[in-house]
């Protein structure tokens, strides 16, 4: 499907912008790559996926096409998977009962639309995005300039914090923003936990509050998948950046946190897309071709 929204920026004008200030890390770097991969397939024909805000990233920050996109007809990617899988199961716990969530807390949200996408069926909700400060000043400064809606009518509010040193501010500032931290929420974790020490999600998931009907919904990297591309990152020169896996998690039992249940898990492949009825293929990652990398896992929590 085409976008409906064109660029009003020359390619890439803030990101190299910020990447000549250093003010964006590699680990925020990925967040604009992912605006990229999602434009890629919500352009693709018979796509089963659309985000036509995502083209306004990716050609406002400069991203070219990931090669791993995939183009086959109805076949899309392990991360627009991801994406499409965690909308999915969000909207579901949004929309089951008088008593659902009715404030959503993306921690990590990067450049996604989530909270303009399924904010327009779910007016009720209050959108809550964290991510690093120079994340949340790049994306802003992309809604600004193509002259998007910076909060929706109030409906989304943005905090620029880094999860790990500045822990202890989240809640206040949440609270500042206006969240309840006394009613139910909704907590999302796509492409998150990985990035962070197993100690920095165990105390994560313990400041986050526990109310009844709260739940969370949280992306994890498998331990096989973590080892190869650490590997790769090596024999290139860069260094690491996953820090954790499932296994780990679970070994530490850091997962699943106190006072949280599994409720409900799903792999970002051709399976889990056909359980939640997404109608679409999903390749499995290989790099090289010879290794068959474990898909991720999504798992959606409740508070007990």
């Amino acid at each position: 499907m085409a976008s409906h929204f064109v660029s009003q920026l020359m390619p890439g004008e803030l990101l190299v912008s910020a990447l000549a200030e250093n003010s964006i890390t590699r680990i925020g770097q990925t967040s604009v790559q992912m605006s990229a991969i999602r434009a890629r397939a919500s352009e693709s024909p018979d796509s089963p996926y659309f985000e036509p805000m995502a083209r306004i990233f990716a050609d406002s920050l400069g991203q070219r096409e990931s090669r791993n996109t995939v183009e086959k007809r109805s076949c899309i990617s392990p991360h627009v998977a991801r994406h499409m899988m965690i909308d999915k199961l969000l909207y579901n716990s949004l929309s089951e009962s008088c008593h659902s969530p009715k404030q959503v807390v993306i921690l990590g949200a990067g450049m996604e639309t989530r909270a303009y996408r399924l904010g327009e069926s779910l007016p009720a909700v209050k959108w809550f995005e964290v991510d690093l400060p120079e994340i949340v000043r790049l994306k802003e400064e992309t809604l600004a300039s193509n002259a998007i809606s910076v909060s929706r009518g109030g409906k989304i509010t943005r905090i620029g914090l880094n999860l790990e040193s500045n822990l202890d501010q989240l809640l206040p500032a949440l609270k500042e923003k206006g969240f309840e931290p006394c009613a139910p929420a909704a907590f999302v974790m796509e492409g998150l936990v990985y990035y962070m020490e197993p100690v920095d999600v165990a105390r994560l998931w313990s400041a986050l509050p526990t109310v009844p009907t709260s739940c969370m919904i949280v992306s994890v990297m498998r331990e096989k998948t973590g080892n190869h591309f650490k590997q790769g990152t090596e024999r290139a020169g860069k260094a690491h950046l996953w820090k954790c896996h499932l296994e780990q998690l679970r070994r530490q039992d850091i997962f699943p946190p106190p006072h949280w249940k599994v409720v409900h898990e799903v792999r970002t492949n051709s399976r889990g897309a056909r359980r939640l009825d997404l109608r679409a293929s999903v390749p499995r990652m290989s790099f090289p071709a010879s290794l068959k990398c474990p898909p991720e896992c999504i798992f959606t929590l409740e508070s007990i």
